[in-house]
């Protein structure tokens, strides 16, 4: 039997430049994610401020005797939904941003841009 090494030789330069590559894609799929994330952040913010305005509204109907509480709390509650639909949907990009790519990913990028469209219509914004 005959035994050697064999010692594969790689180029430094096309190396480093792979890295460069590597390293590039992996910045650039952080920033997407991190952009959007921040994007359902800053429209938290935004949504606290809705909030309060719906709650001013709804204590001038009643102090306007037009109506309840109970008759108006709805505003509340959809905005408070709102609320709730921005902050899950905020949630699904760190958790794509880890998963695999595949036919699941595929799926919550799916799920995620139907919730958009149905969860926050253009009226809304």
């Amino acid at each position: 039997l005959y035994s050697y090494l064999c010692f594969f030789q790689e180029n430094p330069s096309v190396a480093a430049e792979a890295n460069h590559v590597k390293a590039r894609r992996a910045l650039e799929k952080y920033l997407h994610y991190y952009e959007r994330f921040e994007n359902h952040n800053k429209s938290l913010k935004l949504e606290q401020q809705f909030r309060d305005k719906i709650q001013k509204k709804i204590e001038a109907k009643v102090n306007d005797h037009d109506g309840t509480w109970i008759d108006w709390q709805y505003l509340h509650n959809a905005a408070t939904l709102l609320t709730k639909c921005r902050y899950t949907l905020q949630y699904t990009y760190p958790f794509a941003y880890f998963m695999e790519n595949g036919a699941r990913k595929q799926l919550v990028r799916i799920n995620r841009n139907f919730a958009l469209k149905i969860a926050f219509p253009a009226w809304l914004h």
